[in-house]
């Protein structure tokens, strides 16, 4: 039986590497390099996150992700912008590369990511945040990745139906052709299937949209590591993709 997708689009945060332990490592680092600043920090990335999370359900359209989101972060810790940009920086940018270099992927993602390219399937991202540097740190920028998206191209945020458009649209294949492999029902899922696109949810990080979330796994499949993902992907790939 063939694979019977022409091409695969992964999340990249808590997809393809363990976010749970960066962030534990982030802490760990920063609590022995300056425990007087971890405060500080701890309220910026705080609030980061439930910013972002607004901007999706706004449906926010981006004209910079990066200064909008430092703009907009200011404006709600009324905290100088300079401030706040170097937090990010240092945080979220900086301190990540050396850590996931250390962390590397989920086991058995080079075999898969090997088997897809070899076998001619596309392969690409589509993440809420930059990926290149971060594929790069993972040892994973070699693969030839047909497409980067992010909120820096498209605009706006998983789920919007624009972020994966765009994408397929890259990767010149039809929605009904290509899986989206991620680790959020709300943002993944959800807007693969408003696509038409075939999802498949990745569980290893659990994580707290997931929580309250009952998934349907005759429309949805998941699994929580790699060595198992040909056996779902065959074993469910004729399930309804959407409505």
């Amino acid at each position: 039986m063939s694979f019977p997708f022409k091409a695969v689009t992964f999340d990249l945060d808590g997809t393809l590497y363990n976010v749970n332990r960066l962030s534990r490592r982030i802490f760990c680092r920063l609590l022995l390099e300056n425990p007087g600043q971890i405060g500080f920090h701890r309220k910026v990335l705080k609030n980061f996150f439930l910013l972002k999370e607004e901007l999706r359900l706004q449906k926010y359209r981006f004209k910079n992700m990066r200064k909008d989101e430092v703009r907009l972060l200011a404006r709600r810790l009324q905290i100088d912008i300079n401030l706040i940009d170097q937090s990010v920086e240092r945080v979220l940018f900086q301190m990540i590369y050396p850590e996931l270099e250390r962390i590397g992927p989920f086991p058995y993602l080079h075999e898969i990511l090997s088997g897809l390219s070899s076998s001619g399937i596309k392969i690409g991202i589509i993440s809420d945040f930059p990926s290149l540097k971060k594929l790069k740190a993972l040892g994973l920028a070699g693969y030839p990745w047909s497409v980067l998206m992010s909120p820096e191209e498209a605009g706006v945020l998983k789920p919007h139906p624009e972020i994966f458009l765009l994408a397929l649209e890259k990767m010149k294949v039809a929605p009904q052709e290509t899986l989206h492999v991620g680790d959020r029902f709300d943002c993944d899922i959800m807007g693969a299937q408003a696509v038409k696109m075939g999802s498949l949810l990745f569980t290893a990080c659990r994580n707290q949209w997931n929580r309250d979330i009952q998934v349907d796994k005759t429309n949805c499949p998941v699994f929580s590591k790699y060595q198992y993902f040909f056996d779902q992907v065959m074993g469910y790939y004729n399930w309804p993709t959407g409505s």
